[in-house]
C-alpha cells in the first residue's frame, strides 16, 4: 500500500528547505559506509571477506530518519523481522508512504537520490550489487547494455526473501569455502532482478544440449583438482572461455546441478569416502580437504548430512 500524506509532505518540505546539503554518496565496498546515514552499525558485514560484486550486511535499526543520499551500488533491503513497519520516503523528489511486513523488500537502484523516515524497529538484510554485474548480464542476455532497474517501495517476492535469508546464513557461518556459493547467489539474484524489475526484460537464450562433452570433462577435471581451494565461479567459467552467466546455465543443463551444488557434492563424497576408511582421524581428513580446522569440516558435514563426521563414522 502506498500513498502521499499532504500534511506530512508539507512538513518534509519545511525540513528540506532547512537543509541544503548535497546528498551523501554511500559506497558499500567501504567499511562502515552506512554509518553516515544509520544510527547503529551492522551486526554482521561481508566487508573483508573477498566476495566480489556483492556485499551483504545484517542490520537491526530503531526508528530513525536519514539525510538525503544515494548509493553507488544497487541496494536491496529484505525485511527479516519487524512489526508492521511504516516507511516514508522521498525518492527522486517524490514522496511515498508504505507499510512493510516481514519478508517484503525494497529496491533502490544505484545513483537514485533517496531520503527515508522509518517508524519502528526492524531487522533486515541489506544486499548491495555492483552495477558492473548487472551491466554484464544485461549485455549477455540482450542486445542492450543500458537496462535500468526500477525503484520499488514494496516487493513481495519469495525468491528475493529466500535469497536474502540464505545470504545472511552464509554471512554468519564459519565456512571459509563459500565464495562459489555467494557468487552463484549474486548471479541468480542479478538475473532475477533484471527479469522482473527492470525497464526491459532480458531474453533467455536456450541451449538444449548444455556444455559440449569436451568442455564438461575439462571443467570437471578442474573442479576435482581444486576441491581443496576456495574455488570461484569466475575461475571455473574462465577455464572454458565462458561468462559466469552462460557457464552457470549450461553447467546445470549438463549435470542437473548448479556449479556450487556440484562442488559441494564432490567435497561431501570425498569426505564420506575418507571417513569410511577409518585410517585417518577427522582432524587429518579436514586438513586433507583443505579446511583450516576440524570444526570447519564438522560445520560443512553437519549442514549437508544432518550429523557430525564422527557420528557418521560410528554408523558405518
Amino acid at each position: 500500500m502506498q500513498h502521499i500524506n499532504l500534511d506530512t509532505q508539507r512538513l518534509y518540505g519545511v525540513k528540506e528547505a532547512m537543509s541544503k546539503d548535497k546528498p551523501l554518496a554511500i559506497d558499500s565496498t567501504v567499511e562502515n559506509s552506512l554509518s553516515k546515514i544509520l544510527p547503529h552499525q551492522a551486526i554482521l558485514s561481508s566487508y573483508g571477506k573477498g566476495w566480489n560484486e556483492i556485499n551483504i550486511e545484517h542490520h537491526s535499526q530503531p526508528t530513525h530518519e536519514t539525510p538525503e543520499h544515494f548509493h553507488k551500488q544497487h541496494i536491496l533491503v529484505v525485511i527479516t523481522k519487524c512489526d508492521k513497519l511504516k516507511v516514508e520516503r522521498k525518492l527522486d523528489g517524490k514522496f511515498h508512504c508504505s507499510y512493510m511486513n516481514c519478508g517484503e523488500a525494497f529496491l533502490l537502484p544505484a545513483q537514485v537520490h533517496h531520503r527515508v523516515w522509518i517508524h519502528g524497529e526492524a531487522e533486515y538484510a541489506l544486499v548491495a550489487l555492483k552495477p558492473a554485474l548487472m551491466t554484464r548480464i544485461a549485455e549477455e542476455s540482450t542486445s542492450k547494455d543500458s537496462i535500468e532497474l526500477v525503484p520499488l517501495h514494496q516487493i513481495s517476492d519469495p525468491l528475493i526473501h529466500s535469497l536474502g535469508l540464505a545470504l545472511l546464513l552464509e554471512l554468519a557461518s564459519h565456512e571459509i569455502r563459500n565464495r562459489l556459493y555467494v557468487e552463484s547467489a549474486a548471479n541468480l539474484l542479478a538475473v532475477h532482478l533484471l527479469q522482473r524489475y527492470s525497464t526491459q526484460k532480458p531474453t533467455t537464450w536456450k541451449h538444449n544440449n548444455g556444455l559440449p562433452k569436451t568442455k564438461l570433462q575439462q571443467i570437471i577435471e578442474y573442479i576435482n583438482e581444486h576441491l581443496t581451494d576456495d574455488i570461484s565461479l569466475q575461475a571455473m567459467a574462465s577455464q572454458i572461455g565462458m561468462s559466469k552467466y552462460h557457464f552457470s546455465r549450461l553447467f546445470k543443463q549438463s549435470t542437473g546441478l548448479t556449479p556450487w551444488q556440484y562442488v559441494s557434492q564432490r567435497r561431501l563424497e570425498i569426505a564420506k569416502q575418507l571417513l569410511a576408511k577409518q585410517e585417518l582421524s577427522i582432524a587429518e581428513i579436514s586438513n586433507r580437504l583443505g579446511f583450516t580446522n576440524q570444526q570447519q569440516l564438522t560445520t560443512f558435514f553437519r549442514k549437508r548430512m544432518g550429523m557430525a563426521p564422527f557420528v557418521y563414522r560410528q554408523l558405518l
